[in-house]
């Protein structure tokens, strides 16, 4: 049990910031002119906040974490239910 409580912190710890790295390159390549904003005080971003385009570059990374928890969650469905093991006395480990 502590094998796998350690290699799903491992993995948990790995793979998490290659997530948000993902999401953040896909959010940043959907806002067009992205070089001005980063040359412009607040009132480029004012503008594409006031157009919409910023709704429009969320769009795509929250349907991609529905598909991703639409996923999640069939795999799992799928995972079979196990009882739990009931109480085990020292004696019975021990063989006595």
């Amino acid at each position: 049990m502590g094998m796998a409580t350690g290699v799903m912190g491992f993995f948990r710890s790995l793979v998490g910031p290659l997530i948000v790295a993902a999401f953040g390159v896909m959010l940043f390549s959907q806002i067009s002119n992205l070089s001005a904003l980063q040359e412009s005080s607040g009132e480029k971003l004012a503008q594409i906040v006031a157009l919409g385009e910023i709704h429009n570059a969320f769009r795509p990374m929250f349907a991609l974490a529905a598909g991703v928890l639409a996923l999640a969650l069939a795999a799992f469905s799928q995972m079979p239910e196990k009882a739990l093991r009931g109480k085990v006395s020292v004696a019975e480990l021990v063989g006595e």
